[in-house]
C-alpha cells in the first residue's frame, strides 16, 4: 500500500467544511429591522445547542443554534451574532449570522460596550430566579 499524504477522512470533511460557510464582510452582513432581526452578544452557553443571549435592544432572550452550523462554526461566549427574534415567542430568538474575529470587535465596539459600562441589562428576564411554592411538609406524610 503506497503512504497517505494527503491525511484521513477527518481532514477532508474539515477541508470541505471550510468553504461551506459564507464569510461575509461587515458592510454585506447588516440585520434586517422590519424583520425582526438585530444584533445579539453570546452570554452563556446553555447546552443542547442553546446559548443566552443579550439582544440589541437590553433584553435577555435564549437562542438556538441551527443544524447548519453544527461542526462547522464555533460558537463561544462574547461572539456577537445575528438574532432574528420569534414573533409567537419573543423570550426566544434564532441565531442567524455569527461574525468573524475582525467583524467581530467592530461591532463589540459599536452596539455593546456602552451596555457593559452602564450596567443596564436586566437579569431578572432569566429563570434562575426559582421560587420554592412547591415546599412540602414531610412530618405530615
Amino acid at each position: 500500500m503506497p503512504k497517505n499524504i494527503k491525511g484521513g477522512n477527518k481532514t477532508k470533511k474539515t477541508k470541505a467544511a471550510q468553504h461551506r460557510y459564507d464569510s461575509r464582510t461587515c458592510a454585506d452582513m447588516t440585520p434586517d429591522i422590519d424583520a425582526g432581526q438585530q444584533y445579539g452578544l453570546i452570554a452563556e452557553l446553555l447546552g443542547n445547542r442553546r446559548v443566552r443571549i443579550i439582544c440589541q435592544d437590553k433584553i435577555i432572550r435564549v437562542g438556538m443554534i441551527p443544524g447548519s452550523f453544527r461542526r462547522q462554526i464555533i460558537i463561544r461566549a462574547d461572539d456577537v451574532v445575528i438574532v432574528s427574534v420569534r414573533d409567537f415567542q419573543t423570550d426566544k430568538c434564532d441565531i442567524l449570522h455569527k461574525f468573524l474575529p475582525p467583524d467581530d470587535k467592530t461591532h463589540r465596539d459599536e452596539h455593546f460596550t456602552k451596555y457593559a459600562e452602564s450596567n443596564d441589562i436586566n437579569f431578572a428576564n432569566t429563570s434562575d430566579t426559582d421560587t420554592d411554592s412547591d415546599d412540602v411538609d414531610v412530618d405530615n406524610i
